[in-house]
Formats: C-alpha cells, sequence, structure tokens
C-alpha cells in the first residue's frame, strides 16, 4: 500500500512530501532525504513525536499512517 509522509527536517524546519511502499524500509526513507537535502556527512535518524524509529522496520511495522509528519535529525551517536 502506499501513503504519502511528510518529511520535515530539524536542521532547518523545511519539509518534503513523498509517496512510500509500506515495503519500503525506514532506512529508505532517510536515504531519500539525505539525498534531497545533500546531508551525506553524517547519519540520520527519524523520528515521530519523541519516538525514534529503527531503521531497520519497514514502513509496515513502524504504525505510520497516510499523511503523518515525521521528523529527521542528525544521529547523536554518528553513523
Amino acid at each position: 500500500m502506499r501513503m504519502k509522509l511528510i518529511i520535515r527536517n530539524a536542521a532547518d524546519n523545511t519539509e518534503i512530501s513523498a509517496e512510500v511502499d509500506d515495503s519500503d524500509s525506514v532506512n529508505d526513507v532517510l536515504v531519500f532525504a539525505s539525498e534531497y537535502w545533500k546531508e551525506q556527512n553524517y547519519a540520520l535518524v527519524m523520528k515521530i513525536g519523541n519516538r525514534l524509529i529503527s531503521p531497520s522496520l519497514l514502513i509496515s511495522e513502524t504504525g505510520l499512517e497516510d499523511g503523518d509528519t515525521v521528523v529527521i535529525v542528525p544521529d547523536p551517536q554518528g553513523g
């Protein structure tokens, strides 16, 4: 199933929208976002609210729903 996510960059508070499949991984979304924002110099993590989302999960395993906003932030532990 396809869904639309809003991805917010915590570094500059800009947003993009992306259509993802529930079979995509969180890491796939992080790669897409890092390429869009050219943030390849450091690792990123994705969160919704205060909950970090593991990059190894599939979108279908995260509990995300169509239209949700996720935030990407630099990984404080590095990459």
